[in-house]
């Protein structure tokens, strides 16, 4: 009796055990390697290191994101393609950086008539859209957006109305910001950033459609850059996170809702957080001596209605586009957020 007594207290041990280690492997975190357009510990990654803090504690740690690398691993313009074959578990980008592969993703390019408090609205409403785009090229759009710039035209000369742009060169740097140079009346040039100080430096290009993060960073104010038109041309936002469609599809339906969930919360954290930085790079600016100048109101109306009638039928015939998903972003644009 007492030997099997003994024999029945081992194999209670020997199951504990064993549902005991089954548990601690079941209960192990499942890492997400995330890609990134940016090299690690530059400022534009705050966003995204804030998701990541977000997903692991609302996760209790199921769900850890890890820095897989920057574009010494893979080139920005391909991550999406990379993260559709299941090569990278998450990509963190610009989505217009993917604009050849999937033309719709230029949306964040357009005149769109919104500031920094609508800002939270429009990201949610184009959110489906551009989740249905990249749905495509089997990804899952979990965060729309972690890093916001405001973009504005800085010049050497001031810039007071439309005709003032006549004969100017401005850098743009995609297809929806050197239309909208051309619509405005200047004459556009694709520049990488890389290049810009030195050709404002040589007087090559007049100015740049640019954010003032960016300007004070590479302190384009050494150029001779000293004007700045107040109102925003373009809100670019769209720099989100995305995430193989099968990994994503393999995971319970709560673990979906957390990333999801703190993508939504994420994204307006980072508005906030842009704002402020926003806020902060323009003072810097101002205190280096570049001028603030605010269009009059007939001004401001006449710029957009032209940049309204001359970009949306650009942006509607993009070629290799989802016609209705052109027209849906179409329809946002036209509202006030």
């Amino acid at each position: 009796m007492k030997k099997w007594l003994s024999i029945t207290v081992v194999s209670v041990l020997i199951l504990g055990f064993l549902v005991s280690t089954e548990k601690i492997a079941t209960s192990a975190p499942i890492e997400l390697k995330v890609v990134s357009y940016a090299t690690k510990g530059y400022p534009s990654l705050a966003g995204l290191d804030y998701y990541g803090d977000l997903v692991r504690e609302r996760s209790g740690g199921r769900l850890q994101i890890k820095w897989a690398g920057g574009p010494e691993v893979f080139s920005p313009g391909d991550l999406l393609e990379k993260c559709g074959q299941g090569i990278v578990d998450l990509v963190h980008c610009p989505l217009g950086y993917w604009a050849r592969r999937a033309p719709e993703l230029g949306y964040d390019g357009l005149p769109w008539n919104v500031n920094w408090e609508g800002l939270p609205q429009l990201v949610q409403a184009t959110w489906i859209p551009a989740d249905k785009v990249l749905n495509k090229q089997g990804v899952k759009l979990l965060c729309p957006s972690n890093y916001t710039v405001v973009m504005h035209f800085f010049t050497k000369k001031p810039v007071h109305k439309m005709e003032d742009l006549k004969g100017r060169v401005i850098r743009g740097y995609g297809l929806m910001p050197a239309k909208m140079i051309e619509s405005l009346g200047g004459s556009s040039v694709v520049l990488p950033t890389a290049e810009l100080y030195t050709a404002l430096e040589r007087g090559t290009v007049d100015g740049a459609i640019y954010n003032w993060m960016s300007f004070m960073d590479y302190k384009l104010y050494e150029t001779g850059v000293r004007y700045v038109v107040d109102d925003p041309l373009i809100y670019g936002f769209a720099c989100g996170v995305g995430m193989n469609m099968d990994r994503y599809q393999k995971l319970s339906p709560e673990l979906q809702k957390v990333l999801l969930d703190t993508g939504r919360e994420a994204a307006i954290w980072s508005i906030r957080y842009w704002k402020e930085e926003n806020e902060r790079c323009k003072n810097e600016g101002q205190a280096k001596g570049v001028k603030l100048y605010t269009l009059p109101p007939d001004e401001a109306k006449r710029w957009r209605t032209k940049l309204v009638g001359d970009l949306t039928p650009i942006f509607l015939g993009l070629k290799g586009a989802d016609p209705q998903i052109l027209r849906d972003f179409i329809k946002l644009m036209e509202k006030k957020w």
